[in-house]
């Protein structure tokens, strides 16, 4: 019996160092990053991250069957967040371990989250989220999340490749977080610009021939804006409203064509000038005043909404100065409305 003994007592030693060779050797940490860019109020997206009442909305798969319980919420330092599924039989909690300004001046805020020890014994996992500006009115949410195992733990995982659906659960959650956020953050400001929608009745319209410039920033010549002004005072005519610019692409080189115009109440028979009529409808506008800067600025903005969300429009593209030709030609302190027709039926 002595040596079946010994045998015993040297295969389970043997086992145990086994078990630890492999532990050591196996990786006991899994570490995923993703980057999310979304157009969204950055305090939002912070005011979101840091409440665990929004985590239920988006940080859990829809169909896990989770019993989620919240204590001390809306991002105080003791803020937690326990969980059960009642699928697979885990439990699991968060806790608000670091919260407020960004670690450096590129970084507008950060939040950092850890597991509660007591309900993952077998692991530690930590959520890093930095909240970083981007272009325009666009902002990056960087997402590390970190895994750590405990042993003897971290050898079932790896035998059942929990880094690969460690990675594509950080992604499902990373896509239902971006939808979230647009869900509930849906805005209409790029670059700083307002876009708004607002129904115009049309325009009729006064204008000169055409003006080739090389960009739409390069505003209009306040000498035809003032023969536009004097002929229709000269004629007796109603404007409608104060001179504006139609801007079209040109079809034969890469420039633009801009027109100067005054709008008016009714149709001109017998005119000097061109005359256009432009039915109308909902617009697309934005609201500037500044220099050339800042005119380029808006109309990158309103090309930029009409790209996000795929607006048909139809020609022309305008820009109405609300200023008289005649006693104001500083450019910088003009308000200009640049406006686009969108393509519908209401």
């Amino acid at each position: 019996m002595k040596p079946l003994w010994k045998y015993t007592v040297i295969s389970v030693i043997a086992l145990l160092l086994a078990l630890l060779l492999v532990s050591i050797v196996l990786p006991n940490e899994y570490q995923t990053e993703e980057r999310i860019s979304v157009r969204v109020p950055a305090s939002g997206a912070f005011r979101v991250l840091s409440s665990f009442e929004t985590y239920r909305d988006w940080y859990f798969p829809n169909d896990t069957g989770y019993k989620i319980k919240l204590t001390e919420i809306e991002g105080s330092s003791r803020g937690q967040l326990n969980w059960r599924s009642e699928v697979c039989d885990r439990k699991g909690g968060l806790i608000i371990n670091e919260l407020g300004g960004g670690r450096n001046a590129k970084v507008f805020q950060h939040l950092s989250l850890i597991s509660d020890k007591q309900l993952n014994s077998r692991f530690l996992d930590v959520e890093d989220f930095e909240i970083i500006p981007g272009t325009g009115a666009m902002i990056d949410i960087k997402w590390v999340r970190r895994r750590i195992f405990s042993f003897p733990y971290n050898i079932p995982a790896w035998w059942n490749e929990y880094g690969k659906k460690h990675l594509e659960k950080h992604r499902k959650a990373s896509e239902r977080l971006n939808q979230y956020l647009k869900a509930h953050f849906p805005t209409n400001v790029f670059d700083g610009f307002e876009i708004s929608r607002i129904r115009h009745p049309g325009f009729h319209l006064l204008i000169n021939g055409p003006v080739p410039v090389a960009a739409p920033g390069s505003g209009f010549d306040d000498e035809l804006l003032n023969d536009l002004a004097e002929y229709v005072a000269k004629n007796n005519l109603r404007s409608a409203g104060m001179p504006i610019g139609l801007i079209q692409d040109s079809e034969v080189s890469d420039s633009l064509n801009k027109f100067m115009a005054i709008p008016l109440q009714d149709s001109l028979p017998n005119r000097s000038f061109d005359y256009l009529r432009i039915e109308g409808g909902t617009t697309l506008q934005v609201l500037f005043s500044g220099s050339g800067d800042i005119e380029r600025r808006a109309a990158a903005a309103l090309e930029d909404y009409i790209d996000t969300y795929r607006v048909s429009f139809r020609d022309p593209i305008i820009e109405q100065y609300f200023y008289d030709p005649r006693l104001a030609s500083d450019t910088i302190g003009r308000r200009t409305v640049r406006m686009v027709f969108i393509e519908s039926l209401d």
